[in-house]
């Protein structure tokens, strides 16, 4: 089981390896078993030094958190962490009024004039109005610290029309970045006639931290809410299987007042990880799963007992937000 090449991933062979040389079609092709150490963590070096498998992940029958990934580094091996920070890219467009609903518009320079809130990438500036002009073509320009947006054709709202998504001619934007408290300013270079209620919208994308939640036995906030507004927290319970009966498991969450979902996984006898509740073509082998504010239940009419690595994801709002 020394570590196989990184260049040759092959199902049942190399694919355990953790790292692919970013070849995700690899792993698509030839799905990624995971090998399962016969004991735990107290004799997983002595039995795979960790000098002979770098980056190799291994299932380990932890003592006290159950069956865990563990990882080598070349010198150690240690579980492994797929929870972090990371960079992303969110889509949230920005709009501005630029003047009130019921005056017709003006021309005339820095209608408004705000600073951009944060880093920013524009994939589209385009305006709307409220009234459209009876006559006469609407034109926008947006100016980034005193200097244009567009290279020659502006933003543009022909008459009749409450929008420039169908303008004749598009505008030519050329200036896409934007930094935090750039000073944005929007003129009114063509008023049409009788134009009312202008706003101007920036598509793109900030760039944000997104945090991961990672799974824990303590309660976690989720950032989600349930359709009455309450947040969704989250936990992870360690249950016992069912012999042929029901198991209970107290969650330990407090308040609870709506549950909102059950979800989990443990390992069979074969050392098979499966889903909870199981639903499967054989009755005895279906696991059901419950809970109350209390307690959460596994039923089944089969005997489980001898699987581990029981954990159940328990999503709930709570009686005191």
């Amino acid at each position: 089981m020394a570590r196989p090449s990184r260049d040759n991933i092959q199902a049942a062979v190399a694919g355990w390896d953790a790292l692919v040389n970013n070849n995700f079609q690899r792993l698509l092709d030839s799905p990624v078993p995971f090998p399962v150490h016969s004991g735990d963590e107290s004799d997983l070096e002595s039995t795979y030094p960790a000098a002979s498998y770098d980056k190799c992940w291994i299932w380990v029958d932890h003592t006290v958190d159950g069956w865990v990934i563990y990882e080598s580094d070349g010198t150690d091996w240690a579980v492994k962490s797929f929870g972090g920070t990371v960079e992303v890219e969110v889509n949230t467009p920005l709009a501005v009024a630029v003047t009130d609903e019921v005056s017709s518009i003006t021309t005339g320079d820095a209608k408004v004039t705000f600073r951009m809130p944060d880093d920013f990438t524009a994939t589209e500036v385009w305006a709307s109005l409220t009234t459209a002009s009876s006559s006469g073509t609407v034109t926008v320009d947006v100016e980034k610290n005193g200097a244009s947006i567009f290279t020659t054709d502006l933003i543009t709202i022909d008459a009749t029309d409450k929008t420039s998504q169908d303008a004749t001619t598009p505008p030519n934007l050329t200036t896409t970045a934007f930094l935090k408290d750039d000073e944005i300013t929007i003129n009114i270079d063509g008023a049409g006639t009788g134009a009312k209620g202008l706003k101007v919208y920036f598509v793109g994308f900030y760039s944000g931290i997104y945090n991961p939640l990672d799974y824990s036995t303590s309660e976690q906030v989720t950032g989600m809410t349930w359709i009455d507004g309450d947040p969704i927290y989250r936990k992870t319970v360690s249950c016992s299987l069912p012999n042929a009966n029901t198991t209970t498991t107290a969650h330990g969450a407090a308040n609870v007042e709506t549950i909102v979902k059950l979800e989990g996984r443990y390992i069979d006898g074969s050392s098979d990880t499966l889903p909870l509740p199981r639903a499967a073509s054989v009755d005895n082998d279906n696991i059901e799963a419950s809970a109350d504010t209390t307690n959460i239940y596994l039923k089944s009419g089969g005997n489980h007992s001898g699987g581990s690595g029981c954990y159940v994801d328990i999503y709930y709002t709570k009686t005191t937000d």
